[in-house]
């Protein structure tokens, strides 16, 4: 049975020590995870989108497994919200937040919120950082030579 992200991510979160949480990222790998991981935590990748479309609202109504959209279909569309996608020059702001608002209102919330927290960079996984991401992954994400918050 395939799992969705948040309950990769919930499951992540629960692990008991850092090794535990690398073997399991590992075991899940799969390349919509890694574009998600990538996206989120890539310092190089930039998105247009800086807020939550005021007409959104998280479709409460989304059975698990049955919603429209997917974290697969969704992460393969995210070139449509990066700055300075050379596939996307023409594409205007408001096209892109209606697309969005497509998106998200087809996705269970949770999944939403998953893709939105990659949009703003702030994937809010306990224990998930961009140096683990490095530890497991090595080449995924830029090396990062000056000091940032310790993760």
């Amino acid at each position: 049975m395939k799992l969705n992200y948040y309950e990769i991510f919930d499951k992540f979160s629960g692990l008991k020590n850092r090794d535990e949480r690398k073997a399991y990222l590992k075991k899940c790998e799969n390349i919509t995870l890694l574009k998600i991981l990538k996206a989120a935590f890539n310092p190089n990748i930039k998105f247009f989108i800086t807020h939550i479309p005021e007409k959104y609202k998280p479709n409460t109504n989304i059975v698990p497994g049955m919603s429209d959209y997917s974290m697969e279909q969704v992460i393969n569309k995210i070139y449509l919200f990066e700055l300075n996608n050379p596939r996307t020059p023409n594409l205007t702001y408001a096209k892109r937040e209606q697309l969005l608002l497509q998106f998200l209102d087809g996705m269970e919330p949770r999944e939403a919120k998953i893709f939105l927290d990659v949009l703003f960079k702030t994937i809010d996984v306990k224990f998930l950082t961009a140096s683990l991401v490095r530890e497991v992954w090595p080449g995924l994400l830029p090396v990062q030579l000056d000091v940032q918050k310790k993760e």
